[in-house]
């Protein structure tokens, strides 16, 4: 019965060292990989996010090392299933990159994300009437590719904003020397590139008035001139 005794004790002291050794071991490996995924940085992505006028390239590279690159473009968190990067990613419209790095045998980083948010410019806007010098007064059209498109004027030479004039109708030019801008700015696009012309308008001098109408006469005339 002794005997049986001491087995058993022994049975249970095994028995929790086992168990001991199992939680030693799990701890272990949680604090490597803890450690291991405090050791691997995030990729670095370039540009940095923001808004751009034109589409963008967008390249993402580890901060060291050789590390494998995954991202999506869904908004999704990445993952080794995810696409794997490897050439320029080309963004052409709204869109948020969400990256990670994975070396080999350490885990893998934090996730990193970049937004880019694209607003191409407004269609430069277009004049009827080409820059010149002009003998009569003259009326100037301003029309604008982009759908939906408002059109800001000025005819001082100033540069437009979008406090300046808005163009409802032809704008009448006037004698002399005047220099007409515009912008346009549409709903989801950034400002047009302005816009300019000169224009200088010069009627012609009036005929000269004869005092005396064209006819015969029998006797010496004066003749008045008026203009």
């Amino acid at each position: 019965m002794s005997a049986l005794r001491s087995m058993r004790r022994q049975s249970a002291l095994l028995c929790v060292c086992l168990g001991l050794l199992l939680l030693s071991a799990r701890e272990s490996l949680s604090q490597s990989a803890a450690v291991c995924r405090a050791k691997v940085s995030a990729p670095l992505i370039s540009p940095a996010a923001g808004t751009y006028t034109t589409s963008q390239s967008v390249r993402i590279k580890p901060a060291s090392g050789n590390a494998a690159i995954y991202f999506t473009l869904d908004g999704s968190i990445p993952g080794t299933s995810s696409a794997r990067y490897s050439a320029p990613i080309a963004i052409s419209v709204n869109e948020t990159i969400k990256a990670i790095a994975v070396p080999t045998g350490c885990g893998q980083s934090v996730v990193v994300a970049a937004s880019y948010t694209i607003t191409p410019p407004t269609a430069t806007p277009q004049f009827s009437l080409a820059s010149g010098t002009y003998t009569s007064i003259q009326a100037v059209s301003i029309a604008d590719a982009t759908p939906g498109a408002t059109i800001y004027f000025t005819t001082d030479g100033t540069t437009p904003t979008t406090a300046s004039n808005q163009y409802t109708g032809a704008v009448g030019l006037n004698v002399g020397a005047q220099t007409l801008r515009a912008i346009a700015l549409a709903s989801g696009y950034s400002t047009s590139v302005g816009a300019a012309a000169t224009y200088t308008v010069t009627p012609p001098t009036a005929a000269p008035i004869f005092g005396t109408p064209a006819g015969a006469y029998t006797a010496t005339q004066m003749i008045s001139l008026a203009s």
